[in-house]
């Protein structure tokens, strides 16, 4: 039970605070205060319950906005993109920098 408990509150922190509830359970069932100290234990699995719910919604609403920023950067880089190749092929098919002269066929009329 002090497992699941510990497991539940996960991390260092958590198994300090786990310990401490533990205890003061002990020391209240041990006084005959049994149904206040389930009561706690209940309220505080709830909110642990809670707590990891609104991590889980920050961290998916940190994932979309991630997403949209890097859609929105990649959408504007190509707008910036397309005059800069616009204005390369209005000059002319460059080659290594240099614009490359088309020859007249020869022997054609």
């Amino acid at each position: 039970m002090l497992d699941d408990l510990l497991d539940t509150i996960g991390g260092t922190p958590g198994r300090i605070v786990g310990i401490g509830l533990a205890l003061g359970a002990g020391i209240l069932i041990g006084r005959g205060i049994r149904p206040v100290a389930k009561g706690a234990i209940k309220g505080y699995l709830s909110l642990a319950e809670r707590v990891k719910e609104l991590g889980a919604e920050a961290g998916e609403s940190l994932q979309d906005l991630y997403h949209e920023a890097k859609a929105e950067r990649e959408e504007a880089t190509a707008e910036e993109a397309e005059p800069a190749a616009e204005a390369e092929h209005a000059a002319g098919h460059t080659h290594g920098g240099r614009t490359r002269q088309h020859k007249p066929a020869e022997g054609g009329a």
